[in-house]
């Protein structure tokens, strides 16, 4: 008796998830563990998080603002508000500035969090494929379990997402997602799940595919009818959608430097799949930005390249088909059939990555249409294929050693990849490596050098950033202030009011860079004396975009040098709006009010 309670006991320990996690947790930060000393991105990270005026404080308006409106072009008011909470507590132990470390570690928890979902996860669905007469013991089932989320935690191209701070909406969008399917499977009840997909969207829109993970995984990895499969992701897709839509009408509209048409999306999303799918399987020579643009890939990828491109596609839409069609079923002694769960993660893949394709233009394709961050939810559908292949050939001592051995290559080529992203030079210095033709990549190391004060440095990348590029506004902008630093005013004029001439147009995302160029151009007109033209060109900047603080500020400069309080105190009212934790301004603002009485 006592004897069978010791084994009793026994048993339970060893089908305990914790020895898994405790290995999977470890592995997972040991690998990434290098983002933990790397510093801001000088792309996005300043925008979201040290310039971000709504996280200066932690008072209500500036939560509520999140919610309310976009900011720097995103609705993603559960991200915003979680930096807003995290950003509260940071600043009980420092600056935003000196946080880095902090933000970093707050994405790689996230991160090993999900890690730790996947596991659950899939332990989840082995258990329900096996209920009938399961044929992998407790040992295997938790050894397939581990695999399969430590390729999840452990590929390189996951780095980009972990790495970059301005990716928490991916991995938060992830956690959400994921707890949204672990609860379906475990529980009847459909509230909390809703909630969970309700806040993955809310995080990042294109959480919108998790209803349709769902339906993936009922029809072809559990072999339900299509009918009962879609039951929940339809209740689930009706509630998100009108959220799709209030973000589409809060985000504003895209003006894209080129916007395919639709046939040319088509040969664009094709080369984007393949790209995605080489990466999965090769994951070498990753960087941030790969120049795979639609301007590029419809004039540089060669015929005989695309019609491959464009045979994957069909032939992976296909199977997918396929398998809807004749959903896995268990095989004849019970267990798992290895396929199904190898269909169901191509599923899933083809699934995840179609939204960020390019058959709808999203900004970031000015760049690149393709980046590794977009692959972080595909990827758990190749964790679950890694299942299939597991299950197939029996989790032996033999297939456990390969396996172990691809994931070690794995996390060897992660701890390097993430070593890159230490500094804003060390990630762009790789970039133009691997894509010399990256103008983002000469961009951001000219600004690193110009707030390092290494001025003629920084106008020598700007110069060959707009070589690639030449009508890159933001290089443009740049390139101003540096004459204007060097002291060089009129060369700083007559530049800007060229790139005036040859940009006419200030709609979109352009507005605040034509912005910056009026309130630029016109400090450097003050400078040399022509004041009335400088307040002129100050207007001018809060006509193109009402939201310049610059602008409001330097029209409050200009009428209180002028003998103008009232409008003085009106101007810097409107930018303290704007940036509520400005103490500079509201010092401005006090002394002009002191003034005008």
């Amino acid at each position: 008796m006592g004897s069978s309670k010791k084994s009793k006991r026994h048993s339970e320990i060893q089908s305990s998830p914790y020895r898994a996690l405790g290995i999977l947790i470890p592995l997972t930060v040991i690998a990434l563990s290098p983002v933990l000393v790397a510093g801001f991105i000088r792309l996005d990270d300043y925008n979201h998080i040290l310039d971000n005026p709504h996280l200066q404080s932690l008072s209500l308006s500036n939560l509520s603002a999140f919610w309310t409106k976009s900011y720097f072009g995103l609705y993603v008011p559960v991200t915003y508000s979680i930096w807003w909470a995290f950003s509260g507590i940071v600043r009980l132990f420092g600056t935003l500035r000196q946080s880095a470390s902090l933000f970093h570690a707050l994405n790689l928890a996230i991160h090993v969090v999900n890690a730790s979902l996947v596991f659950l996860l899939v332990k989840t669905l082995l258990g329900i494929a096996s209920t009938t007469s399961p044929t992998l013991g407790q040992a295997q089932t938790r050894g397939i379990s581990l695999l399969s989320a430590l390729f999840f935690a452990l590929h390189p191209a996951q780095v980009e997402t972990v790495a970059w701070i301005s990716e928490f909406k991916g991995v938060l969008a992830g956690m959400f997602g994921l707890l949204g399917i672990w609860h379906y499977y475990r529980s009847p009840r459909r509230t909390l799940t809703a909630v969970y997909l309700v806040a993955a969207v809310l995080s990042k829109p294109s959480a919108i595919v998790f209803p349709g993970i769902l339906l993936l995984m009922d029809r072809i990895l559990l072999g339900k009818s299509m009918k009962e499969s879609a039951r929940a992701p339809m209740l689930f897709w009706t509630l998100l959608l009108p959220l799709v839509l209030i973000t589409k009408h809060l985000q504003p509209d895209l003006n894209m430097e080129f916007i395919p048409n639709f046939l040319e999306r088509l040969r664009v999303a094709s080369d984007a799949f393949a790209f995605y799918f080489c990466k999965l399987l090769f994951p070498f020579h990753l960087t941030l930005d790969y120049g795979r643009s639609p301007r590029y890939v419809l004039n540089e990828v060669p015929g005989w390249q695309m019609v491959l491109s464009i045979l994957l596609v069909v032939a992976g839409a296909a199977t997918v088909a396929y398998s809807l069609r004749r959903p896995g079923r268990s095989q004849r002694n019970g267990g798992p059939a290895w396929h199904s769960f190898v269909a169901c993660g191509w599923a899933i893949f083809c699934l995840s990555i179609a939204p960020v394709l390019g058959l709808v233009p999203f900004e970031f394709q000015d760049f690149s249409t393709v980046a590794d961050h977009y692959l972080y939810v595909p990827i758990l559908g190749a964790s679950l294929a890694v299942v299939g292949l597991l299950i197939r050939f029996r989790a032996t001592t033999r297939t456990l050693g390969i396996s172990a051995a691809i994931l070690v290559a794995l996390a060897l080529s992660t701890f390097s990849q993430a070593r890159i992203w230490r500094s804003t030079q060390t990630l762009f210095a790789h970039t133009l490596e691997i894509n010399p033709r990256s103008y983002l990549g000469h961009y951001s190391i000219a600004t690193e050098l110009f707030e390092a004060r290494r001025t003629d440095e920084g106008i020598e990348q700007t110069l060959k950033c707009l070589e690639i590029n030449p009508d890159y506004l933001s290089a443009e902008v740049a390139l101003g202030v540096a004459w204007i630093q060097k002291g060089k005013f009129q060369n700083a004029i007559d530049y800007y009011l060229s790139v005036l001439a040859k940009n006419p147009s200030f709609a979109g995302k352009r507005a605040p860079l034509v912005a910056s160029i009026h309130n630029n151009l016109g400090m450097a007109l003050h400078q040399v004396g022509r004041d009335a033209e400088g307040t002129e060109h100050f207007k001018k900047a809060v006509q193109v975009d009402p939201k310049s603080i610059n602008g409001h500020t330097n029209l409050g400069h200009a009428a209180f040098n002028e003998g103008r309080f009232s409008d003085a105190v009106t101007h810097y009212q409107a930018a303290l709006a704007l940036s509520p934790g400005d103490p500079a301004l509201r010092q401005r603002l006090e002394i002009a009010r002191h003034r005008l009485r």
